[in-house]
């Protein structure tokens, strides 16, 4: 049936000497004459053509019939192309940009080749993930992957010159994405829509990653491609991605890693996580609404390229946690509070309230101004002790939640039992344990 349209296509070319100047996509202004929602429609140029070719003998149905009929009847080139414009596309990029009257036999035994037999057709989301290395090169979970990509291909995905290394992922960000894949025919205009819900997918699966250990990681954007190769040039002419590349650097050079024994872990509480999404997300519970604001703030802060601002989100999501309904005594408040919820031990807690303290006479600072001080900076160290105590903090609110507490004052309540009894104190941190949770409840042991 292709050979059927290309003689069509051959025969309207001949018989009214089109195109009457050279275009680069003959058949695509061909049909696009016919095309009422053509902003060129009603031009005069486009009304002579149509004359024209009325006259010639061929009207509307006839010109666009043969191209819906071969999408009808054919499954691989519906998949491929979907419509008749992207049809359109490539006959015009693969048979008539290479036609030679002499050579017509073998420019479309190339030509069928090319379309039947490099592949069946897929689409394919790569979400990069920032700043993630491992010691496997693929992770294989249910209908996703992780796996790492060479960087003369990561030009493919973001929709880059593929001769050249990629401009928008510069080297040393990570090399691992994220890959969805399924063989389900697409629009044109549910393109972007798929890709954003695949973005959206992405991050939360990622999110798992941002709470199991300390570290910065994050999806930052998510790349197209098809297979056969031939379908990015027709449906994905250019750059098209979702999101916005973060091409600095992480300070330190610090890497976020995960070992083979920590892809375990991943993975069950991947699976613990959506066991459970529906109850964590309960939002006419108002714990969770206080969780999911200190949530995102904690997600931001992994996003965010500035200390001071990662810094600023952190302490949002602490204060949001911690700080009392009063707001009297706050810096002294939110430091105890989160001293007798993360830890039992005495020494410990003792560390944990100095820091906070300490750390929030430079968030003070840097909210009011500045002080100018060299003990006032913000160092990388000051951010990466404040990101574990509300990693840890967000954790232990979510197994409250679990565990039916619906209220932050229930557990400021519990905290101030904890302060006075060792019991109490040793019951908090039982209940509030994610490790002893999944224990109890799911009967597996994690190191977490």
């Amino acid at each position: 049936m292709l050979r059927d349209l290309i003689i069509h296509i051959f025969g309207i070319f001949e018989k009214v000497n089109w195109p009457p100047e050279p275009f680069e996509f003959p058949t695509l202004v061909l049909i696009n004459l016919w095309n009422t929602q053509n902003p060129a429609y009603n031009e005069e140029g486009s009304v002579k053509n149509r004359e024209k070719i009325l006259a010639a003998g061929y009207d509307e149905l006839q010109i666009i019939n043969p191209f819906k009929n071969l999408l009808e009847n054919d499954i691989h080139i519906f998949k491929c192309c979907n419509d008749i414009y992207a049809l359109a596309v490539l006959i015009d990029s693969y048979f008539f940009r290479y036609f030679n009257k002499d050579r017509i036999r073998d420019i479309f035994t190339a030509f069928h080749e090319l379309v039947y037999n490099r592949g069946q057709f897929s689409k394919m989301s790569f979400s990069h993930i920032y700043n993630f290395d491992c010691n496997l090169d693929t992770i294989s979970i249910n209908d996703f992957e992780i796996l790492k990509i060479e960087d003369r291909i990561i030009s493919r995905i973001t929709g880059e010159n593929p001769n050249f290394p990629s401009f928008l992922h510069p080297p040393k960000v990570g090399n691992y994405f994220l890959k969805f894949q399924d063989d389900v025919p697409i629009k044109a205009e549910e393109i972007y829509g798929w890709l954003s819900n695949n973005h959206k997918r992405a991050s939360e699966i990622v999110a798992i990653l941002q709470y199991i250990k300390d570290g910065v990681t994050h999806v930052d954007y998510t790349g197209l491609y098809f297979t056969p190769d031939w379908v990015n040039v027709i449906r994905r002419p250019g750059i098209l991605i979702c999101g916005l590349p973060r091409i600095t650097i992480f300070p330190e050079g610090k890497n976020y890693f995960l070992d083979s024994e920590e892809t375990q872990l991943f993975q069950k509480m991947l699976s613990i996580f959506y066991k459970y999404k529906s109850k964590i997300f309960e939002n006419k519970c108002e714990l969770r609404k206080i969780i999911g604001h200190a949530g995102r703030y904690y997600e931001l802060s992994l996003s965010a390229e500035r200390l001071d601002d990662r810094f600023i989100d952190l302490w949002i999501s602490m204060e949001a946690l911690f700080s009392p309904s009063d707001r009297v005594q706050l810096q002294h408040s939110i430091a105890e509070n989160a001293a007798f919820f993360l830890n039992a031990d005495g020494k410990e807690r003792e560390v944990i309230f100095n820091n906070l303290t300490a750390l929030y006479e430079k968030r003070s600072g840097l909210v009011h101004g500045g002080t100018g001080k060299t003990k006032d900076e913000i160092k990388f160290s000051d951010v990466e002790i404040l990101s574990s105590y509300v990693r840890d903090a967000l954790l232990r609110f979510t197994v409250l939640q679990l565990r039916g507490y619906t209220k932050n004052t229930d557990i400021f309540k519990a905290i101030r039992s904890a302060i006075f009894t060792h019991e109490q104190s040793e019951k908090l941190h039982h209940e509030s344990s994610l490790k002893k949770f999944i224990l109890e409840k799911e009967g597996i042991e994690i190191n977490i």
